[in-house]
């Protein structure tokens, strides 16, 4: 499919950190997958691929960005100071624990599993023992009986 995607919800992505004039800018799927501030500001990080890059008079980088699964590329372009760095690993699913942890519901199945656990390991086997040396202690009084 022409427009598929690269990274998906849930892959972890290792960025590396990298000078804006290393960047490769190429249409998918050779140019570099670049994180990003927001062109706009605030806070949030956007993980696109760089398809061109320009370089101004003066020595200032920019790059037009677009989504591997957008039809096309992004509205403006994007400076070389709002480069986090380059996308150099993709593993996927292992977000979906991260995710899973920011999610209140998803701290709190943690929580009862760790108390399962906490039962399991440690209260049961002291009842279980318990148990163990009454019953032995009620045989040697059977035998002594006899």
């Amino acid at each position: 499919h022409p427009f598929s995607r690269t990274l998906h919800v849930g892959d972890l992505i290792i960025v590396q950190g990298v000078d804006p004039k290393e960047i490769e800018a190429a249409p998918e799927p050779y140019g570099d997958i670049i994180v990003f501030h927001q062109p706009l500001g605030g806070n949030e990080l956007i993980v696109h691929r760089a398809i061109e890059k320009e370089i101004g008079s003066h020595g200032e980088i920019s790059f037009k960005t677009k989504g591997d699964g957008n039809t096309g590329p992004d509205s403006g372009t994007v400076q070389g100071d709002q480069v986090v760095g380059k996308v150099i690993l993709r593993i996927p699913w292992i977000g979906h624990i991260a995710l899973f942890l920011h999610n209140s519901s998803g701290i709190f199945i943690i929580i009862i599993l760790i108390v399962i656990l906490v039962i399991v390991e440690f209260v049961i086997p002291v009842f279980s023992r318990e148990k163990a040396e009454v019953d032995s202690g009620e045989k040697s009084e059977k035998i002594g009986e006899t």
